[in-house]
């Protein structure tokens, strides 16, 4: 073959050279093609899931973040700068007295109805800092909180401040009743010591020969001890009831019977005072199952009451009867009364509607606490009804 030859066979196979080179580059490229995409997938892959796991731990830590603040028992509010609210927690909702979701959008001062709060909130934000403070509202009622607010950033969304609020109204009021308590303590004490005092010294300073005089100041002597010696009876059982050391000794327990043992330590007070007694308890109630020594202080602090503050030729009734597998027992006297504004502070410590009648009688003003102290350990409910001028009514209820 010609030189020429060679030469037009080489240009006419020219095309399916270049087709050859551009199938084989092709399937090369393919080739290489195929292996990029497969690891661009595989890095989009695990991109995904790492993505979905950064998702699914952020939802897991935000629904964790959630279930804390719902569950916290200090109520949290969180405002933006115009001291907006943005978020608010249920405790912080249920202080303030708000239904679900009311709060949001709602000013803060509208919210918590103290403009101390609010300046606290200004300051943080003005400061970024943290300030503490215990703060009081007086409206639907006295109310004490710790607050706490704390500035945060302002790149942080739209939250400007957060608050938390604790609630310490209950350990206001127990200081208050524990410095009422030692202040009617001291005041009871020291009537009775003052007085003994008083007729001790008297007594040294020659009324000794008078025995006629001797002899009154000694009997007022005698009672005030007694009056000291009972008040520290009832203070010792109250501590043991208020502490949870009261240890009850339950037994079948017959109420007619022991309801009669009480009345006979009352049979020469009840004759004094020319009382009617009207016993109606049934002999044949089902047994209580109770602690007979502590149904007994019981039976006789309320009949003490009924004797104690009735009229002269009064009438007392007692009567019981089984309601529901509960026993209703109820003490009714023709005495003097309750106003009708002191009937729910009979039962607090101290408390006498009548201080001078009740110091009179030889009270200490613990009785009625005790006996519903007592009631409520056996599980029971005390209550009173009460008209002033006509007599009161003692109702209590213990479990058959």
């Amino acid at each position: 073959m010609t030189n020429p030859d060679y030469r037009n066979l080489f240009i006419s196979s020219f095309p399916l050279i270049l087709g050859l080179i551009g199938f084989f580059g092709g399937l090369y490229y393919f080739r290489n093609a195929r292996k990029i995409f497969e690891r661009q997938k595989r890095r989009f892959s695990r991109s995904l899931k790492e993505l979905t796991d950064q998702l699914e731990h952020s939802e897991k830590e935000r629904t964790k973040f959630a279930s804390m603040l719902n569950h916290m028992s200090e109520g949290l509010i969180a405002v933006d700068t115009h001291k907006n609210v943005i978020a608010i927690n249920p405790s912080a909702e249920k202080m303030f007295h708000r239904s679900t979701g009311s709060s949001l959008g709602k000013s803060l001062l509208q919210i918590v109805q103290n403009s101390t709060v609010e300046k606290m909130a200004d300051d943080v934000m003005e400061n970024q800092s943290l300030i503490k403070r215990e703060i009081s509202r007086t409206l639907p009622e006295l109310q004490f909180f710790d607050v706490t607010v704390i500035g945060t950033q302002k790149s942080q969304g739209d939250v400007c401040a957060i608050l938390v609020f604790q609630d310490v109204t209950r350990i206001r009021r127990l200081e208050s009743h524990r410095r009422e308590f030692v202040a009617n303590v001291s005041h009871e004490l020291k009537t009775p010591l003052t007085s003994i005092q008083g007729f001790i010294e008297t007594l040294l300073g020659g009324t000794l020969k008078d025995t006629e005089k001797s002899e009154s100041f000694l009997k007022i002597m005698e009672e005030d001890s007694k009056r000291l010696s009972r008040l520290v009876v009832d203070l010792l059982d109250l501590s043991k009831i208020e502490s949870h050391e009261l240890l009850l000794k339950p037994v079948p327990l017959q109420l007619a019977e022991l309801v009669q043992q009480v009345l006979k330590l009352f049979e020469l007070q009840i004759l004094q005072k020319k009382i009617r007694v009207e016993n109606k308890i049934p002999s044949r109630l089902p047994p209580l199952s109770a602690d007979p020594d502590k149904i007994k202080q019981l039976l006789v602090n309320l009949i003490d009451n009924a004797v104690k503050f009735n009229q002269e030729g009064g009438k007392i009734i007692l009567y019981a009867e089984n309601v529901a597998g509960k026993i209703k027992v109820c003490i009714q006297d023709t005495g003097i009364g309750i106003p009708e504004n002191d009937i729910g502070r009979i039962f607090e410590r101290f408390f006498c509607v009548d201080k001078a009648r009740s110091r009179e009688a030889g009270g200490t003003g613990l009785g009625l606490s005790i006996a519903k102290h007592i009631i409520e350990a056996h599980g029971g409910a005390l209550s009173c009804q009460s008209e002033l001028g006509k007599g009161s009514t003692f109702t209590f209820t213990l479990q058959a």
